[in-house]
């Protein structure tokens, strides 16, 4: 057997999961290309294409030169080793990947993933310390991650909420990311937090400012602010996948039954005798 074929094998099921890759790659063979030209000429959304160029930079697949994705010799082997498959690449999104696409923020993701840790891990401290001071001030708290004004609750449930979340995750993330320091799995739990914080933070200033009176604009925040658990729970699942090389699907699906189903389970047990 020939020795590239041997030595670049690993990669070929990871190309194979996602038919899609194998024609990126094979739009770069030729030539390197900027990701405005590959989003024209393989109509794949952008936020999927930058998933998969990282993930495939991260495998030593592509390499990125300025604007420009160019094929290294690993992807070059791999593509000439799949040459005579029949594999279709053009392949539809799955509905769990439809849905994923469109609420994981996958460039959000990706930019995060290039992030130096320290840098991120600071960038995550100051927007948790903002939001929960404005949900201090409003009176709104996190139960379970989940957007409660229940005056019965003490404000430091909050906090409570967040720890757990993090030290839960980073179980989690010890046994996914073993060789990984611990400083990467506290950086990625409180990262995959911007979007729940952020959503609080606008629940906070619209419960201040009477804006919630208005039942129209209240759907809309409760809205926002409960599938904004869902959110960070698909952000951190980008983080962990590009970090692990697990399908997005099953790291997602791993983190909903784990985290989010038990934290709705036990906002609902919590708030209904209230």
């Amino acid at each position: 057997m020939d020795k590239s074929f041997t030595s670049d094998s690993t990669y070929l099921r990871f190309i194979v999961s996602r038919p899609r890759r194998l024609k990126i790659l094979k739009s770069i063979y030729a030539s390197a290309k900027s990701l405005v030209e590959l989003e024209k000429e393989l109509n794949l959304p952008l936020s999927i294409l930058l998933y998969d160029i990282e993930t495939m930079r991260l495998q030593g697949l592509v390499a990125k030169i300025g604007s420009q994705v160019i094929l290294t010799d690993r992807g070059r082997n791999v593509v000439n080793a799949l040459k005579d498959m029949n594999i279709d690449e053009d392949k539809p999104l799955g509905s769990l990947h439809k849905f994923i696409n469109y609420i994981s923020l996958r460039p959000i993701g990706v930019y995060l993933h290039q992030v130096e840790a320290k840098i991120l891990l600071l960038y995550s401290i100051l927007i948790l310390s903002i939001s929960t001071a404005i949900m201090y001030m409003s009176g709104v708290k996190l139960l379970f991650l989940l957007p409660t004004t229940d005056a019965m609750l003490p404000q430091y449930i909050t906090i409570v909420s967040i720890i757990s979340f993090v030290l839960a995750n980073v179980i989690i993330l010890k046994i996914m990311m073993p060789m990984h320091h611990v400083l990467y799995w506290v950086t990625y739990s409180l990262a995959s937090l911007i979007p729940l914080l952020s959503a609080s933070t606008v629940y906070s200033l619209a419960y201040a400012l009477g804006f919630m009176y208005d039942p129209v604009i209240a759907a809309v925040i409760y809205t926002i602010g409960y599938l904004s658990t869902v959110t960070s729970i698909s952000l951190l699942s980008t983080l962990v996948s590009l970090e692990t090389s697990l399908s997005l699907e099953v790291v997602f699906t791993i983190y909903i039954f784990i985290m989010f189903v038990p934290n709705v389970i036990a906002y609902f047990l919590v708030m209904s005798p209230l």
